[in-house]
């Protein structure tokens, strides 16, 4: 039921995000070129039920505050009249009367392999986002960011058509990228990476490596490999959850040499055989931490392809705690994030910003996450001593 339920949710994120793209592709091919769409407008309901254009804005968006009172007949002929043309706000209109459009955008980089969309981990992230978001009255706009754009600091038209009022930014790590969305937006927030130009909402990844260091220290296990991401020089959370292994590693007694360390894409067989190219260059390794889950089920995926036995020939650690990792053979022990407090403090930060006059505090905020280690079956005591 719960994977059910995420799918559905990405369903309707992918459905967002097509709108997005298409509107963009609509927008940059010359959009109607001339048609005549035609609207109901105030003019046209205020004709219809005998009343000022005046009065029907005063009925439809509810105000009380005007020294002539509206009578109910005639209030409740505008709603109905509004009702029988299906009458709907120009939200463009409105923001600019306004200053507020009531979109919240959620912009990504696509220089990665895998679409954001596609990943367990920001899509459950996403879906409360998406949640908490609907509930204030807002909506949620989704479009990605080319890698070309990034580094042309070219902003997304949604940004530069002032189509959102904040905005949360996932997988892009360009500090003077991200200060130009600021200046444009500033009410914008970092997830899942730290930055010092803009607020953040981040896991401890540091401490979630040491959880797992010392779970594997404590059940005996003195060589512990740890399978890095090629994304870790450009990626703060992946930087910070190696940086975490090195320390834990150095702080329980342990020797940090360079053999037990290899880098993935995560993605097919380069992913796949990590684990491969770690135990030939370091044949002693009784246990191995992955610096995410993808990474961790394509180093099981490895063991299962060669014939070594999960947790009894080799342990294995993940990081994130998406929701495959739980129905993997043998369940995987992993990193939990909370995955839905992460997307609870970012709408509230982000709503923060929008209730100040400043929109950004003068010093960027970074709220950081509390993790905790799922001890599940793809680890145990080593096999023997080494």
């Amino acid at each position: 039921m719960k994977v059910a339920l995420i799918l559905c949710k990405r369903l309707r994120l992918y459905v967002c995000m097509i709108i997005v793209e298409s509107f963009e592709l609509f927008e940059s091919s010359g959009g109607l070129h001339g048609a005549t769409i035609m609207a109901v407008t105030l003019k046209t309901i205020g004709l219809k039920a005998g009343v000022s254009v005046a009065t029907v804005s005063r009925v439809l968006n509810g105000s009380t505050n005007s020294k002539i009172p509206i009578g109910k007949q005639a209030r409740d002929r505008v709603l109905a009249i509004a009702e029988e043309l299906n009458y709907v706000p120009n939200r463009m209109a409105q923001a600019m009367r306004t200053q507020k459009t009531n979109n919240i955008g959620v912009v990504f980089s696509r220089d990665l392999t895998v679409s954001v969309t596609a990943d367990l981990f920001y899509m459950q992230i996403l879906s409360r986002v998406e949640e908490l978001i609907l509930d204030r009255g807002y909506n949620i706009v989704l479009s990605g960011i080319p890698a070309g754009d990034i580094e042309k600091r070219i902003n997304p038209s949604i940004v530069v058509q002032g189509m959102v009022d904040a905005l949360i930014v996932l997988r892009v790590s360009d500090a003077d990228y991200l200060e130009g969305l600021r200046d444009v937006c500033p009410s914008t927030l970092l997830l899942d990476r730290t930055s010092p130009v803009v607020d953040c909402v981040s896991s401890d990844n540091r401490g979630g490596m040491r959880l797992a260091v010392e779970h594997l220290h404590e059940l005996g296990h003195r060589h512990i490999g740890y399978i890095d991401s090629l994304a870790s020089m450009n990626d703060s959370s992946f930087r910070d959850r190696f940086h975490g292994y090195h320390q834990t590693m150095k702080s329980v007694g342990l020797t940090n040499d360079e053999r037990f360390v290899v880098r993935s894409d995560a993605v097919g067989e380069g992913g796949c055989e990590a684990l491969g190219r770690l135990l030939k260059q370091a044949p002693h390794t009784t246990a191995v931490i992955c610096a995410n889950d993808n990474i961790a089920i394509h180093a099981m995926r490895y063991c299962q392809n060669n014939g070594v036995s999960i947790p009894h020939d080799i342990s294995i650690v993940g990081f994130d705690d998406i929701e495959t990792s739980r129905h993997l053979t043998p369940a995987l022990t992993t990193v939990a994030v909370d995955k839905r407090a992460m997307g609870e403090h970012a709408v509230s930060l982000l709503f923060e910003r929008l209730d100040e006059k400043t929109k950004q505090a003068p010093q960027p905020v970074t709220k950081t996450v509390g993790v905790q280690l799922a001890v599940r079956q793809s680890t145990c005591p080593p096999s023997s001593s080494v």
